[in-house]
């Protein structure tokens, strides 16, 4: 009975460990290099988003408080200009996943003005929370997943 749980064991040992090397060899496909360009792009574009999601709250706020947009200074943002070319353009693309976050973001009550200071806003502690939030992490994440995919299929199609 022992040589048979003994047998059994190790069968489903090395049944684990090939697994194992199956996953193991599907990550050799993305060099340390590949994985370095796809977090520095990830990160410019984290950069982007905090700008993105801090405009729209402004616009709420100026919204709010009845400011007109010819008021205010028309100076632009240029984030995304700055890190124009940095990062895969295919971020940039209408993506329905990343409107609805920032609408969640937008929409939070918990960054209405303090009753005592009406006039005032919380926008950048709204972009701040937003720029270490679970919810960019995992968006982010889903955007690395892809992005490997992306450069594993122009490695097997023999692109660069």
């Amino acid at each position: 009975m022992k040589r048979i749980a003994l047998t059994f064991i190790l069968i489903l040992t090395n049944k684990c460990q090939i697994a194992n090397k199956k996953v193991f060899n599907l990550n050799e496909k993305i060099t340390t290099k590949d994985s370095l360009l796809v977090e520095e792009e990830l990160k410019q574009y984290k950069n982007c988003l905090f700008s993105s999601l801090y405009n729209l709250g402004l616009q709420k706020t100026y919204k709010r408080l009845g400011i007109n947009n010819n008021e205010i200074s028309s100076v632009k943002d240029l984030t995304y200009f700055y890190y124009s070319g940095e990062f895969n353009p295919q971020f940039m693309i209408d993506d329905s996943n990343r409107e609805r976050m920032f609408n969640r973001w937008i929409n939070d009550t918990k960054y209405e003005p303090i009753p005592e200071i009406v006039d005032g806003s919380l926008d950048i502690v709204r972009a701040l929370d937003f720029y270490n939030s679970q919810d960019l992490k995992i968006f982010l994440d889903s955007l690395r997943q892809v992005e490997y995919k992306r450069i594993i299929n122009n490695k097997e199609k023999g692109k660069p």
